[in-house]
């Protein structure tokens, strides 16, 4: 009797030995279908009440040594969810991680609080060889085989919307399928740009009538594709409540009306003397021209420092890999504003950049304050005419995988507007500081209804009009603190209150000051072209054409992955 009992203990235990090695192999087998992108197979679907009997028979668990690579990181009860046919939630977004992702051990700060979430990925150790910068074309990212894979990754835990938006854009998994790029060769500007001549030198004289006639041409352009934008700009300044604390008192009031006529507020800009470089600027800035050799279709232009360093990498990527490969003559120009000499060794090693120089020593001694961001319109005057078009990009910059889109941009917009800025936030006249408009002329309230514009990536044709009545005067505020960084008690950095202000006067309710927060060169930029296109400004915006978003604090070792 004790021998049969022991046999038949026996044959239990083989077979349920046998059971668990099939569902192990199945566990392996289905893993892999769905690391892949596949469906559950047929078989899959016919083991289900088998594989259910077994878990109920056996406390045992499989041995996660046995489970596929991605999986062993996690806890040893993470089994294949046979009920749902798919993995679970942990084995899911590694297949996933695995399948369109690049490594995922430098992804943004906060990604890393959630390290039982995210498994990250192996990165091969063999370096490949860098390419010449005007011949490589890198790898695109690894895009998931499908969407419904992409539909099934929740949100990792930690990461905001923006974030993760972020994140999406570097792995190859944007949310938006943007049109296929249909020239399938990189775009030459050549044959793409109107017949406005190219500025050749850092400062040339126009007639203004000249420059008004392109100004008027280009509203009309706007008035043509956008008749929303026709309501005619309200009076400003019209009564005590708008006029607030716009005039300084004593002093009386400056313009208070922006003029209709083009020639009129062209003249505005370009016959102030303060608003026009002096011959040791020129000089100044041809320092920096100096240091670039010849011309091209588009110059890319960025600079960072130390604490920028792991930011701009991930910047590199983006351009790398979603922006030179659709584009022939360019020049990618980066400003070194104190990188130590091992992270600007690397820089130069990965980067398909020119490195330059900003001399501090060649500007005035508040120009040195990087946080006071004279610095900005130094650069982009400096090289504006070495180039059909200039893009500047705060190394925070994310492109889309929008080729199309960036075309368009570049050719079609920029044709059209001469000018294009970033998204733009509540109206420029709370956070700007007042010295600054009256160092142009008017008030505060002239400008009232009229949004600040983001400055962390813009887009300048090279062209008379861009060059003598924006460009200029932007970089000759910029020689002169009491404009780009006027000193003022009420005018600070944080623009909470601006916010609260400008709440206040879209709602109608109590009273409002102008001038509580500055934003040095976007504040400048935002005044030049709000004075030149009014109530069209607000049409100068990059975001309609979804080419690119602002991610600050998103970091990537890219280097470490060539």
């Amino acid at each position: 009797m004790k021998c049969c009992r022991m046999s038949c203990l026996l044959a239990s235990g083989v077979g349920a030995l046998v059971m668990l090695c099939q569902y192990v192999l199945l566990a392996d087998y289905t893993s892999y279908r769905l690391s892949t992108g596949q469906a559950p197979s047929r078989f899959t679907a016919l083991v289900r009440k088998t594989s259910t009997s077994l878990q109920q028979e056996t406390a045992h668990k499989p041995n996660t040594n046995d489970l596929p690579d991605a999986s062993r990181s996690q806890s040893a009860d993470n089994t294949i969810d046979f009920n749902s046919g798919t993995s679970s939630s942990s084995n899911r977004e590694s297949s996933q991680s695995n399948e369109s992702m690049e490594d995922d051990s430098r992804v943004v700060g906060s990604m890393k609080k959630d390290s039982k979430r995210v498994v990250t990925t192996k990165t091969d150790s063999r370096k490949p060889k860098i390419s010449e910068p005007k011949s490589a074309t890198p790898p695109s990212p690894t895009k998931s085989k499908s969407p419904e894979t992409n539909r099934r990754n929740p949100k990792p835990k930690g990461l905001s919307d923006k974030q993760l938006l972020c994140l999406n854009i570097r792995r190859g998994v944007d949310a938006v399928r943007y049109p296929p790029d249909e020239q399938a060769t990189p775009l030459d500007l050549r044959a793409s740009l109107g017949d406005l001549p190219r500025v050749k030198a850092i400062q040339s004289s126009f007639p203004e009538q000249d420059l008004a006639a392109i100004l008027d041409r280009r509203l009309q352009l706007i008035n043509r594709t956008s008749p929303e934008v026709l309501a005619p700009r309200p009076r400003t300044c019209a009564d005590e409540r708008s006029l607030s604390n716009s005039c300084d008192q004593g002093r009386g009031c400056l313009q208070k009306q922006l003029p209709a006529d083009a020639l009129t507020r062209i003249s505005q800009l370009t016959g102030r003397a303060n608003l026009r470089l002096q011959a040791g600027h020129v000089g100044q800035l041809q320092k920096l021209a100096d240091q670039v050799r010849g011309t091209y279709d588009i110059i890319f232009l960025s600079a960072a420092s130390d604490n920028h360093y792991v930011e701009a990498q991930a910047l590199l990527h983006s351009l790398h890999t979603k922006v030179f490969p659709h584009f022939s003559d360019f020049a990618f120009l980066f400003y070194d504003l104190g990188l130590s000499p091992q992270k600007r060794k690397t820089f130069q090693k990965y980067c398909r950049c020119q490195i330059l120089d900003y001399d501090r020593s060649w500007f005035p001694e508040f120009a040195s304050d990087l946080e006071k961001f004279a610095w900005k319109p130094f650069l982009i005057k400096a090289h504006a005419h070495q180039a059909r078009v200039v893009v500047w990009m705060d190394a925070s910059i994310r492109f889309f995988d929008n080729p199309a889109g960036l075309k368009t941009l570049l050719t079609e917009e920029i044709e059209k507007f001469g000018v294009m800025v970033g998204h733009s936030v509540p109206d420029n006249c709370f956070s700007t500081c007042r010295a600054t408009y009256h160092k142009f002329g008017d008030e505060p309230c002239a400008y009232l209804g009229l949004p600040i514009f983001q400055a962390s990536v813009l887009v300048f044709r090279n062209d008379p009009f861009v060059q003598r009545a924006v460009l200029e005067p932007w970089a000759a505020c910029a020689f002169d603190e009491s404009c780009i960084a006027p000193v003022a008690v009420e005018c600070a950095r944080w623009c909470g209150p601006a916010v609260e202000n400008y709440l206040a006067y879209r709602d109608g309710r109590g009273g409002f000051k102008y001038g509580l927060c500055h934003h040095f060169d976007q504040s400048v930029i935002s005044l030049i072209l709000h004075k030149l296109y009014l109530e069209f400004s607000p049409e100068l915006r990059i975001v309609r054409q979804q080419t690119a978003v602002i991610c600050r604090g998103d970091e990537y070792e890219y280097f470490s992955t060539l």
